[in-house]
């Protein structure tokens, strides 16, 4: 038996499912407003997402352009950095913006919606 390709396809099926046990929402991403512009965080924040799924803090000045929108707000992708979530499995996460505040984050890799916990204000302006 080839035990080492048996740990692989074992390692890469736990890998796959760790995102199942969030609350994740199907989200068709469209595209975003004309009137949507890209917005700069005036402080560092942190969001709680429903679940308990990690995510990583926003960045004080970090720089944020409209990628598209969702049913739940208008979808900002960092252009500073790779904005992720997730512990074991990361995946590339995009902010998702309602009425100036956090509504959650977009997964574009499992066209997904996670809902942020309270949605809070992001304290930004216009880029």
């Amino acid at each position: 038996m080839n035990w080492p390709g048996v740990l692989i396809v074992l390692g890469a099926a736990g890998c796959a499912t760790s995102i199942d046990r969030y609350e994740l929402a199907p989200a068709s991403l469209v595209r975003a407003s004309a009137s949507a512009t890209a917005l700069r965080a005036r402080s560092a924040m942190r969001i709680a997402l429903e679940g308990g799924l990690p995510v990583r803090s926003i960045a004080k000045n970090s720089t944020w352009e409209p990628a598209g929108a969702i049913e739940r707000g208008t979808v900002y992708r960092s252009t500073d950095s790779v904005f992720t979530v997730g512990s074991g499995n990361t995946l590339e996460a995009m902010l998702v913006v309602s009425g100036g505040e956090i509504a959650g984050v977009y997964l574009p890799t499992e066209s997904a919606f996670v809902a942020a916990r309270r949605p809070q204000p992001f304290d930004a302006g216009e880029n």
